[in-house]
């Protein structure tokens, strides 16, 4: 019986899932930062100094979506230097803070005209709003980033991991090999600050 997928193949199809994630949650993270509704009247045939201070200073954005989107960014990080369990852990936190962002996208198509309401509402001001092409582009990419947290979540068990020869060596004592020694020593005059090429040292 054929392996069911070639270690490069794997590997290709890993790069692949992790470019597509981290650009859609880079994505989401700016698209999240801007203005994603719009008045329909210009802001200088809108009544009212007090309600157009409001709608500018926040009523148009959601910073909860950047935050989400920004755990997402950080979860490709971290699940790219981790192993086992631990990486899985790692995609389904970030799935689970992609899903939230979307949650937020979603339904900030009604909690912002409601918030615009009861903003203009005491003021005496009667304006309607637009969604803007950055919301689109928000919610594009939390589907996405969200899907490409899904894949990983169920295909992360296959991809290949970080050599263990990146690790820090422990502290454990020695079983007689010499090397494990020397490289103790060189880690820890690393750690210290000095040259470990230096036989003076």
């Amino acid at each position: 019986m054929a392996d069911p997928a070639p270690t490069g193949v794997r590997r290709r199809g890993a790069a692949t899932v992790v470019l597509v994630g981290v650009a859609a949650s880079g994505a989401a993270a700016y698209a999240s930062g801007q203005a994603w509704f719009a008045l329909d009247q210009p802001p200088a045939s809108v009544g009212g100094a007090d309600f157009l201070a409001v709608w500018e200073g926040s009523a148009g954005q959601e910073p909860a979506a950047t935050a989400l989107a920004l755990v997402a960014l950080a979860a490709w990080g971290v699940l790219l230097v981790t192993r086992g369990v631990v990486r899985r852990l790692v995609a389904l936190v970030g799935l689970a803070a992609t899903v939230a962002g979307l949650a937020v996208a979603v339904s900030a198509a009604w909690r912002v005209p409601d918030r615009l309401a009861a903003v203009a509402a005491p003021l005496g001001v009667d304006v309607g709003s637009h969604r803007t092409a950055w919301y689109a582009a928000a919610l594009s990419a939390f589907l996405v980033g969200g899907a490409a947290f899904g894949v990983a979540f169920v295909r992360v068990r296959g991809w290949g991991e970080m050599g263990r020869k990146y690790d820090a060596p422990s502290a454990a004592p020695s079983t007689g090999a010499g090397s494990s020694a020397d490289s103790l020593d060189l880690w820890k005059a690393l750690d210290e600050g000095r040259d470990p090429t230096d036989g003076a040292s």
